[in-house]
Formats: C-alpha cells, structure tokens, sequence
C-alpha cells in the first residue's frame, strides 16, 4: 500500500507540476525559440478528453449507485431506509464499515505529543494554501487531482482501476531442457487473449532474444502469461513461419502485474519456469524486464473502463436472476411500436445482435415407437433428442448457428458458452428459433419455432441496450389440445448500438508545430529560397462507412535569401483586416 501511495503521488505531482512549452519559429535564416506556458494543441486536446472521460465516469457512478444498487437491494428484500450499497468488489459497504469500526476500537490510538501537533497544524495550513492556489489550476488538472485524492486514500478500489502502458522485454532463457542441437525455441506472450511471439532462437538451450513488447491500456490487475515453446526444424535456416510444425512445451511462468507495477525500474529479473502437467520436463529460467509508463489520462481510462466491465456484469448477472416469464414477455412486445420508435428517433437503426440458447422444456415424447433411438422403452415411446438452428431475417444462407444435441431429454440444458453474432441487423428484422428433434432415421423434426424482432430485444425504453433473459413460447404446427403446454425455450438476447458495431476503424492524427525547406546552390554559393510552414496539421479517419481527411496550415511564409535581393518576403499569409499570421492559410 505504501509503494502505491508513492506511485500515485508521483503521477499527481507531474500532472500538476508547471510546464513550460517551448516552440521554435523561422524567419529566414534566423531560428527563434519561445518559451511560454501556453498549452499546444496536445495539451488542450488532453485536457477535453479528461472532461468527456470524467463525465462518463460520473454517469457510471451514478447508474451504479442509484439503479444497479436498488435492483440488488430489491432482491434481497433489504428495508428502503436501509439501502444495499455495494463496493467495486460487490461487498456491502454497511458491513465493512461495521467491522472497520470494531477493528478501529480494538487497535490504541496513538496519543497526540506536541511535535505531533505542530505537524499536524502545518499540514493543515499547506492544505488550506493548496484549495486557494486551486482558482488558478484547469479544470482537468482539479479534475484528476481529485480522483487521485480519493484512489489513495481508498486504495482497496483503486487497484481495479490501475494500469497503463505496459512494456514486456524478453531478453534470454538459461538451461531450459532438450538437446541443444535439436532446441529451436521462442517466447510465446499471453495477455487478456493477446498473444505475440518472439523470433526462434535456432540450436541452443541458453536462447536469446532481446525483443520489446508494448501493450496499451493494460489493467494492472491481470496475469502476464509467458511460455518457452521448441519447435523441430528441417535444417538451420531462420523460420519463418511456424504453422505445420510440431511444438513442444519447454515451461511456462504466470506473473501478476500487480506485484510489478510499483517497481521503480525496469531491471531484469528471473523468473523459474513450471510445468502445465505433471509428467512435463521442465527446467532452467526465463529473464524479462517488465516497465510501466502511467500518466493521467491513462489512470482515468482504465477507471472509466473498469466502472463499465463492472456495471456490464451487475446487469448480466441482475438480467439473469430474473428472467422474464413467457407470459411477461407476451406483454412486453404487445406495445413495441412505441419502443421502436423512440429507439428510430435515437438514430440507431442497425446493430449487433448476440444470441445465446440456455433451456427448454414442456416437450412432448415421440409419438412413434423407435427402438433404436433408445435403450429407455415405454409405452409412449423414447424421449427426444433436441437442438435448436438460430437464423436470421436478412444474413446469408450460411449464417445458421445452431445449439449442441441433448441426448434423451424432455427438459434439455444446452450449452450456454455457445453464443450466435449477427452483424449489421435492422431494427426491422428479425431472430428465426427453430427447436428440432434429430431422429436416428432421417431428417430431423421440426418442434416449434419463434420470430423475435430486433426491436422486441431492445423495448427497454431506460436500458435499450442490456441483455435481456426470457423465456418465449414456441409456434407449434397444428392446433394445441386443451391443458397441454406449449414448448418453450429460454434465451439470452442483446442488441448493441452502431456505435459498438463499429468495425475496422482506423485514425490517423498528425501534427508539426513548424517545418522549413530551403533551395541551397552550389555555384552561387549560398541559400536562395528559405520555406516556412507553421502548425501543419492532418487527421484521416477511416471505417466500415465512410474516410474523413481534414488538412489544414496556419502561416506560411517564402523568403528570398539572395544577398541583392529587393523584395526579401516572396509570400506571406495576411488576414482581411491586415494583421500577418491571423488567419489560416489553407484549411
């Protein structure tokens, strides 16, 4: 906890700390530097992001307290003036602040002394100079030294929000098992899903590689997962490509980041590698070099996209523990025209639609006698065996999903980590569910089937967007008999806005504060033409959708360098009113 108190506090003090920009300006041949405390257009750019990301952040803590809390407390029948308050972790702050007052009057407290009084005064007073000096901070610094105030007097939260950008250095492997004639090994690196790979280090059991890995927005609460892998070559030449090859395992190390995001260099440290499996050989150590770079805006998107990771998973798991009835859901889409026009008058109008089958029940026993089906016999004949194809309205032909068989079952459980994407879907169209009997002659036959509208998953006027838990009852072919139950499926279904189901996008932003060209002759002996372009900038942005290039340059300026030139200033950008460098040039 003291290492990262220390960590914090060096980040808020860069972060408050004074800058001096410097920027350097030509004219002709004279270069000028200028010093001034005027932020440039990173800076300010940086500082409106820390307000849209602060914003967010105060629209999540707010969702979490005032909606997520209520649900959870509605569950658990708690008392309206006894709210459910509920942590980062989900603890229940009353009880934690029950037992840090017992744990509090167990421990003395120290006495105060007078030297221990007159420090305290003198905090006190630094204190108070510190909020009148505030007037003349920004806004994102007074911003950020807040929630820095409040991560390192809370750090038990803090430590879900920490992260930045990580840099992994994979320098060697010492005696790592095999035969060095026949040992052609590499450095696999595993990171939330991510893998990167090393070069082969041919022939040798001491590899080196010596390669760097950077990784963004990285939480420090994750597992670095490294692995020394052998891979059997042909002959000496350099590999490059690995697919075909038999691999094999030569030990595996699991590092918690958290342990190395307070060091305070990036020193090369040693770690022993393990087995996977029992019977593996495994031996020897890997070295790597693991440096955190953290700034503020880093600090403040990791706590942004932990408070969404974490209010998702509260309204998956609420959405979960109560499914909407089959009944409720009858009700619910009977007055969906309102919904899908207030959702049309958002502007979203196609999205991503995920579909996961968890359940059925209320199915029927064949009606014919197949002995082969089964070893189960009885008068009404064998159970089903029952799948279910997931479609939809406008995909492809190849775009059928379809659930795993359930042997035997009138109540079937399906495999729930199955999920079913459908990309680019109108509001307009819809989910097509058809439960299926296989049979072990023949074709398999149809149950029942049910449409669900893209508009009838996202009724939700509050929360359009959250997944959605219900039962639906099934279209059965012919007439139900009185007392009989309809077949029903239960299902998890969301529907994401476009803006999630954004893909492929790329953005490219450049920007030089000042660039200059000049034409030098040899046989004149000297610069003939000096060029000059101030604040130059180009953003290109491209997607699925559309590509957007913005270029603009502020001032330019061509100067004759001739030494009997008349007329010295060839070009200069001038504004309507007569002013030298007001307007933009080009944009």
């Amino acid at each position: 906890a003291n290492h990262l108190e220390k960590k914090l506090k060096a980040v808020l003090a860069k972060e408050l700390a004074l800058r001096v920009f410097v920027s350097v300006y030509a004219d002709g041949p004279t270069r000028v530097l200028r010093f001034s405390d005027k932020k440039d257009t990173a800076a300010i750019q940086e500082e409106l992001s820390m307000l849209e990301m602060h914003a967010r952040l105060r629209k999540l803590e707010d969702e979490l307290a005032n909606n997520v809390n209520r649900q959870f407390a509605s569950l658990y029948g708690t008392m309206k003036n006894r709210p459910l308050t509920l942590d980062l972790y989900g603890r229940n702050t009353l009880y934690l602040a029950a037992a840090q007052q017992a744990r509090s009057a167990m421990t003395p407290k120290p006495k105060k002394t007078p030297g221990r009084r007159r420090i305290e005064a003198r905090e006190q007073t630094k204190a108070k100079r510190r909020k009148l000096g505030e007037g003349s901070q920004q806004i994102a610094q007074s911003i950020f030294a807040d929630e820095m105030k409040d991560s390192v007097e809370d750090t038990s939260n803090t430590i879900l929000s920490l992260g930045g950008e990580l840099t992994v250095t994979v320098h060697s492997a010492n005696n790592i098992a095999g035969n060095p004639q026949t040992t052609h090994s590499y450095a696999e690196i595993e990171l939330d899903g991510q893998i990167q790979k090393t070069h082969i280090a041919l022939q040798t059991c001491d590899p080196v590689w010596n390669e760097n890995f950077v990784i963004p927005n990285t939480h420090a609460t994750s597992f670095l997962n490294v692995s020394i892998v052998s891979v059997r070559a042909q002959s000496c030449a350099p590999i490059r490509s690995r697919g075909g090859t038999s691999k094999t395992f030569l030990g595996s190390v699991r590092i918690p980041l958290l342990d190395t995001f307070t060091m305070e260099s990036s020193e090369s440290i040693p770690y022993v590698l393990g087995r996977r499996q029992g019977s593996q050989q495994v031996s020897g150590e890997v070295i790597l070099s693991i440096a955190w770079k953290t700034s503020a805006t880093n600090l403040m998107q990791m706590k942004v996209r932990t408070y969404e990771d974490i209010l998702a998973q509260r309204m998956e798991i609420l959405a979960g523990m109560q499914p909407t009835s089959a009944d409720e859901w009858e009700k619910r889409i009977s007055d969906i025209k309102k919904k899908e026009a207030l959702v049309r008058h958002l502007g979203y109008q196609k999205g991503d639609v995920t579909i996961s089958v968890i359940a059925a029940k209320n199915l029927k026993r064949r009606s014919t006698f197949q002995p082969l089906a089964t070893l189960d016999f009885s008068l009404e004949g064998p159970l089903c065996n029952p799948f279910v194809m997931v479609s939809c309205s406008e995909c492809k032909k190849d775009m059928v999903f379809h659930t795993n068989v359930v042997s035997q079952s009138l109540d079937p459980v399906f495999d729930k980590d199955r999920t079913f994407q459908f990309e680019d879907v109108p509001l307009s169209d819809y989910i097509k569910f058809d439960l299926y009997d296989k049979t072990p002659f023949g074709s398999p036959e149809l149950i029942g089937s049910r449409r669900v509208y893209c508009s009838e998953i996202c009724g939700s006027t509050s929360t359009p967007f959250n997944p959605v838990y219900a039962w639906i009852n099934l279209e059965v072919a012919g007439k139900a008999k009185k007392n009989e139950h309809i077949p029903q499926l239960h299902v998890r279904m969301q529907w994401y806005p476009p803006h999630r189901a954004m893909k492929n996008t790329t953005s490219i932003y450049l920007t030089l504060n000042s660039i200059g060209v000049a034409l030098i002759s040899g046989g004149v002996g000297g610069e003939l033409i000096n060029m000059t372009f101030d604040q130059l900038s180009l953003r290109r942005v491209l997607d699925d959708r559309e590509t957007v290039v913005s270029a603009g340059i502020k001032r330019v300026q061509i100067d004759n360098q001739l030494p009997n030139a008349t007329q010295p200033v060839v070009l200069q950008s001038v504004s309507a009113a007569g002013g030298i460098g007001q307007c933009d040039f080009l944009s």
